[in-house]
Formats: C-alpha cells, sequence, structure tokens
C-alpha cells in the first residue's frame, strides 16, 4: 500500500546526478509519460521526483512489495531512496529514472480511459553485507531490548536497535497510513 504524502521539497541542497555524473533536474511538462512504480524489496521505500530546481519532492512512501500509479512527464527526473537507511536505490537498473513518452499525438485523455503505463522495477543495487545482516537480525527480533542479549559488541547492538525501532516506526506509520486510505476509500464510495 502506497502513503501518498503532501509534496515536501526536501532542505537538502546536495545536487542528484545520474548514472554519468550529469546533474538532473525537471525540464518541462509538456509531453505526459504514465508510470507504474513497482518497489520489488523488502524495504518501505521513498519515491522522489526531482524539480526544476534539481531539489528531491518527496511524492510517496511504497511499502515492500507494492505498487503505485504516478502520472509524469518525459523530462522530469526520479529517483528511489531506502525510506530506513536513505540509501539510493535501482530504479530499472539506474540511479536516476526518466520516463518514456507517452504517445507522439494529440490524444485527449479522458477520465476512466486505460492507460497503458511504463512499469518501472525498484531494487537494490549491490549492498554490503554487513547492512544486509544487520537488517535480517533487526527484522528477526521481538522487541529493542532483544539485541542486548544477542551476546554482541555493544556498538553492533546499537545499530540493531536502532535498525529494529526504525522499522517499527515505518510498519506503525504504513498501517496508521493503509487505514486512512481504507476510510478515504468508504468515503469516497458513498
Amino acid at each position: 500500500m502506497a502513503a501518498i504524502v503532501p509534496p515536501v521539497v526536501s532542505l537538502d541542497t546536495e545536487m542528484i546526478v545520474d548514472d554519468e555524473g550529469k546533474i538532473v533536474r525537471s525540464v518541462e511538462a509538456s509531453n505526459r509519460a504514465f508510470i507504474l512504480f513497482k518497489n520489488l524489496t523488502n524495504h518501505f521505500v521513498k519515491v522522489i521526483w526531482i524539480n526544476y530546481q534539481g531539489r528531491k519532492v518527496y511524492y510517496v512512501h511504497l511499502a515492500p512489495r507494492s505498487n503505485i500509479k504516478v502520472d509524469s512527464y518525459h523530462t522530469h527526473p526520479w529517483i528511489v531512496e531506502d525510506a530506513h537507511t536513505g540509501e539510493r536505490m535501482k530504479v530499472d537498473g539506474k540511479m536516476v529514472f526518466y520516463p518514456r513518452l507517452w504517445n507522439l499525438g494529440n490524444v485527449k485523455i479522458i477520465p476512466k480511459m486505460h492507460l497503458k503505463r511504463q512499469v518501472v522495477r525498484i531494487h537494490f543495487g549491490i549492498r554490503p553485507l554487513a547492512a544486509l545482516a544487520e537488517e535480517t537480525v533487526a527484522l528477526r527480533l521481538e522487541y529493542t531490548k532483544d539485541a542486548d542479549d544477542l551476546n554482541l559488541p555493544g556498538s553492533i547492538c546499537r545499530k540493531l536497535k536502532k535498525c529494529h525501532m526504525q522499522m517499527n516506526d515505518m510498519n506503525i506509520s504504513s498501517i496508521q497510513d493503509e487505514i486512512q486510505d481504507e476510510i478515504q476509500d468508504d468515503i469516497n464510495d458513498h
């Protein structure tokens, strides 16, 4: 389930670069593109549009193994970050995703029209073994304090506790978002 969030422009001044090292930003809003982002990971992710100034605009939080339809434009770049770690994810094998042009003609889009969407897969690139191990162990903790019982060095226990708390925060947020979505769907149906 996706949680649509009000667009929030990041205060981060980091310029986003593509796989070739070029700075990216949105250019124009004339050629439409229709996307289906599919989160293939077991992580919550943030889908982020790069605006005309090259700044991140947080568009949606996407739950593990879920998807969202997004209407965009051909020259609008998108990136995805792990919601827990901030790690940049791969989007169809690239660090920056540009949608394909939807059509070349002047087709008027009408409500309930079936749109052929570009399916875009969100996945991890190559990740360090330590990060994978930390996440795997943290997922198996019932309570955060259980990390202390693992007979591990204090620094590792602290990392596991932090990881576990952040995962729990995301799960609670996701459940709250799903409840809100169901309430809104019920309201819209009546």
